[in-house]
């Protein structure tokens, strides 16, 4: 049998639609509406899928089904902590991501993918030996490594094939086929904007527009708006080079600090006004997310060379793009400030800072994936969580002249062994929070630093060496 079946209102109607007599039945399956656990569990079952942990501990589903093409080109997948995929209660969903081994040991042969899909998780198609042909059906690329596909022909949106060659095309070969399919109808628009707060109303197909030039004034209200079309919809690039943000009197902003908001972060280009001097670290926490974040080329206040922006006259480095992978990174000289969120993300394997650095800001190296970074001689502050989160990285040495470890600094890090400097006079709150893998830290001070009462939060400390200097352990003691 083949069913369409429409879900109007609220997810987890699936169950009511789908009567038992129908579920061993129906081997071609189109879902469109709000979907949610229960009607991934349900469709999962019929399917046949198994996650990793069902298969272990033996599970059966309730009935054997033969479902082997499954549509769920508008299907919406929502956010829902509280229904599980899965016959454990393990997996929830997430908003539009095929989750955590979904249709795993699936029968399916064919899946059109819902066309609002933003990420593939590990092992959502693993072990699947029918699946043959994936269908996307929107201008948004999902993050997907192909788990272990052999063979699979991917249908692509003929007007976006570019965006995902470019993203799948180090799979495209002997195993793995991108096919142009259906175009999607993709718009690309330019709007000249006189009177802030009425860029949206402009847009002439906003639930199509993907590339997004904005010339004129646009406010606060503006990037919320736009945000909602990348939230909601497919607005991928946004440049506003060529436009002015206002504030409410309408004064021109040359600071980008709360204009920015959390919806535009998952922009794959933003382009930034050429009327922007600052960026705040609010606005960094936003930007560091984006795929590609730069500036135009007769940009007065930052340039952009070799993938990294920094500012006009080169003393600060302000992003480097985390899609552009690097082995060895060399910080140019003359550069002084690693700023905010800089090199969160970066995909470089060692980092090499110049003799002019002087300061690393607030979360500069938040979750780099560099195994070495060689700080340099000179360096005089390190901001907080300024070495946070790096999980390859296992043994750094902190340069002389620093005096203060700030706080989170090395937090939630793969950290096994670190030499601070013997001009080390605090070291902060949280500065070592939840560091598993610390075993020795060594101290070259000759007077005991201050350590506040947190600073080794959530660390065995019976695992950890602490080394100091000649006649220096009574002291610490």
């Amino acid at each position: 049998l083949s069913a369409v079946v429409t879900i109007v209102g609220d997810a987890g109607q699936l169950s009511t639609l789908i009567t038992e007599d129908l579920r061993t039945k129906i081997k071609r399956l189109k879902v469109s509406g709000n979907i949610t656990g229960p009607d991934i569990l349900l469709i999962r079952q019929m399917c046949c899928a198994l996650t990793y942990e069902e298969e272990r501990k033996g599970v059966s589903h309730p009935f054997v089904g033969i479902l082997s093409y499954l549509d769920l080109t508008d299907a919406v997948i929502v956010y829902d902590y509280s229904g599980r995929y899965d016959s454990l209660n393990q997996y929830f969903t997430e908003g539009n991501v095929i989750g955590d081994y979904m249709f795993r040991k699936s029968i399916l042969e064919t899946i059109y993918l819902p066309t609002m899909v933003k990420s593939i998780s590990s092992g959502a198609f693993n072990g699947c030996p029918f699946l043959l042909d994936v269908h996307f059906t929107g201008p948004k690329v999902p993050d997907w490594n192909f788990d272990d596909k052999s063979r699979l022909d991917v249908y692509v949106p003929g007007d976006c094939m570019e965006q995902y060659e470019a993203k799948y095309g180090q799979y495209d070969g002997s195993n793995i086929s991108i096919i142009s399919g259906p175009d999607f109808g993709v718009v690309n628009e330019t709007i000249n904007v006189s009177v802030a707060g009425e860029a949206y109303s402009q847009l002439t197909n906003p639930e199509k527009t993907c590339s997004l030039k904005v010339k004129g004034t646009v406010n606060a209200w503006d990037m919320r708006r736009l945000g909602e079309l990348v939230n909601n919809y497919f607005l991928a690039e946004l440049d506003l080079s060529e436009a002015s943000i206002v504030s409410s009197d309408g004064t021109v902003v040359d600071a980008l600090n709360n204009q920015l908001n959390y919806d535009l972060r998952t922009l794959d280009v933003f382009v930034l006004p050429n009327s922007i001097k600052e960026l705040s670290e609010d606005a960094m926490r936003y930007i560091s997310y984006m795929g590609n974040f730069s500036v135009t080329a007769n940009n007065p206040n930052f340039k952009y060379v070799d993938n990294v922006l920094y500012s006009a006259d080169g003393k600060k480095l302000v992003y480097l793009n985390y899609n552009i992978r690097k082995e060895v990174f060399n910080i140019p000289e003359g550069t002084e400030t690693i700023g905010c969120y800089a090199l969160r993300f970066s995909n470089v394997d060692v980092v090499n800072c110049p003799s002019s650095l002087r300061t690393i800001e607030n979360h500069g190296f938040d979750k780099n994936r560099a195994d070495i970074i060689n700080l340099n001689q000179g360096l005089q502050t390190l901001g907080d969580w300024c070495l946070a989160a790096i999980n390859n990285l296992k043994t750094l040495e902190i340069p002389e002249g620093i005096s203060k470890i700030s706080n989170y600094a090395f937090s939630n890090s793969s950290i096994v062994k670190i030499k601070l400097p013997s001009t080390v006079s605090c070291i902060a709150d949280n500065a070592f929070y939840y560091c598993p893998s610390l075993k020795a830290v060594e101290i070259k001070a000759s007077k005991v630093p201050t350590i506040e009462k947190n600073t080794f939060r959530n660390v065995t400390v019976d695992n950890v060496t602490l080394y100091v200097g000649t006649g220096m352990k009574e002291s610490y003691n």
